[in-house]
């Protein structure tokens, strides 16, 4: 008779092969918006099987899940996953799991990993260290590519810190990040894939905006925003119109203001001065709903359901009561704070209709 332990595994195997799946359309280019569909709509169980590996006893068996499911969320993780919060302490795991195992490869590709993402964090320092112990490791076991690679990322990382040995540790994070998404973005191009472009144009965006370079920033997400519009991706003008929102807001409010401009941080509930930033605030707190709603309707038209046109539509209505906020925003006009509640109260009352849509098809 079956165990819990038996079903459990069951599950796990499943999700597994989801995220695999969605890991193989996501690293080549043409259907990497396809990849993170697959991925948006398994991910609450994808979640629960990694929850549930990391909870058991080490075995053979449990180890090579883990370090599976770690190599799975290494490209589309870096999407939709917090690296210091979430990628880093699976990789960590996968580390002692390959040592378990007795696998130099996998231990040393780990260590690898591991540098890769501090250095995209801007822990220069560390990245080598990791990247150091990878490199020790490829020796050992006579991997020449693996090797070659990991001495390729050990002149990247130490190149930067050379650069940047004077500068504030944000900014070095903000050069190394920004040097490996333009050549994404360019790869992106070159591939016509508007989602990956969109996605990367949103991120350097965000990270101008850290760096209070508030041009640049706006040029960017209006750039996302265009190209958002174009391709009719909801998720990616959200994004790109809530970063507009923000860049707009900070050239306004804070480089004419001392006391406003001290108070910058990397958390927006600082900014409790202004309606502006409440609003701000409140569309950053829908986005994973509205980021949901679009996965729904892309499910619902795969499947050939008459509804998903019904959620696109609620959809359309969610970014025009968007736009609405942002121009109001921007010309700071005497109804702004009227025009906010209409508009905040429209997106609810859409997002009200799509949770009923999906009642009714169980999703």
């Amino acid at each position: 008779m079956p165990t819990l332990f038996d079903a459990h595994l069951r599950h796990v195997n499943l999700y597994l092969s989801e995220a695999e799946k969605a890991d193989g359309y996501f690293s080549t280019e043409s259907t990497q918006a396809d990849g993170i569909i697959i991925f948006d709509r398994n991910r609450e169980q994808i979640e629960c099987a990694i929850e549930w590996i990391t909870h058991q006893t080490a075995t053979d068996q449990i180890d090579i899940l883990l370090a599976r499911f770690a190599d799975s969320l290494s490209s589309i993780g870096m999407l939709r996953y917090s690296i210091k919060e979430k990628l880093i302490p699976l990789l960590e795991q996968k580390i002692l799991a390959a040592q378990r195992l007795g696998w130099k490869d996998l231990e040393a590709d780990s260590f690898d990993g591991l540098g890769i993402l501090y250095a995209f964090l801007g822990y220069l320092r560390q990245a080598i260290k990791y990247f150091e112990m990878a490199n020790e490791i490829a020796t050992q076991i006579k991997d020449k590519g693996l090797k070659g690679n990991i001495q390729e990322h050990i002149r990247m990382a130490q190149k930067q810190l050379g650069k940047g040995e004077r500068q504030q540790h944000g900014r070095l994070r903000n050069s190394f990040s920004i040097m490996i998404l333009n050549a994404r973005l360019l790869f992106a191009r070159n591939k016509k894939n508007p989602f990956a472009e969109i996605a990367i144009l949103n991120n350097i965006a965000n990270i101008y905006l850290d760096s209070r370079k508030w041009g640049l920033a706006i040029r960017l997400f209006r750039e996302a925003n265009t190209i958002s519009q174009k391709n009719s991706y909801r998720f990616g003008e959200l994004q790109a119109s809530i970063g507009l929102l923000q860049a707009e807001m900070f050239k306004d409010n804070i480089m004419n203001n001392s006391y406003a401009a001290s108070l910058v941080s990397d958390r927006i509930s600082d900014f409790a001065w202004s309606n502006d930033f409440l609003v701000f605030e409140t569309l950053l707190e829908l986005t994973p709903a509205i980021q949901n709603a679009e996965s729904i309707a892309q499910h619902l038209r795969e499947n050939n359901n008459l509804q998903a046109g019904e959620i696109y539509e609620q959809l359309d209505k969610i970014m025009a009561e968007t736009n609405k906020i942002l121009m109001a925003a921007q010309e700071n006009s005497a109804q702004k704070d009227e025009i906010f509640v209409s508009c905040l109260g429209e997106i609810k009352n859409s997002l009200s209709i799509i949770v009923g849509i999906k009642s009714d098809n169980s999703l």
